[in-house]
């Protein structure tokens, strides 16, 4: 079980790497893991500091801390995801 929940942490952390922001909702259907796994691997983020939570209107988001490399700067392109956002 950790392990699914380290693999669903890391597919989370891409995902908003790629997507900016997220509800858990999205995320459990993007990522076709089931919700509790979802939740899990935002708490696992959240331990290592590398998500926040936002709230806009009625909707939860998760995002990830703005110190975070996008997936551009992993791949070589030396970018923080506040960077990245900030660019698109």
């Amino acid at each position: 079980m950790v392990d699914q929940i380290g693999i669903a942490a890391g597919k989370i952390w891409d995902y908003l790497s790629l997507n900016e922001k997220a509800t858990i909702n999205k995320l459990a259907g993007a990522l076709d893991e089931p919700e509790r796994v979802i939740l899990m691997g935002i708490g696992w983020l959240a331990r290592e500091d590398k998500v926040e939570f936002t709230t806009e209107g009625r909707f939860n988001y998760v995002v990830l801390n703005a110190g975070e490399p996008s997936v551009d700067a992993i791949h070589g392109e030396s970018q923080t995801s506040s960077q990245a956002a900030a660019n698109s």
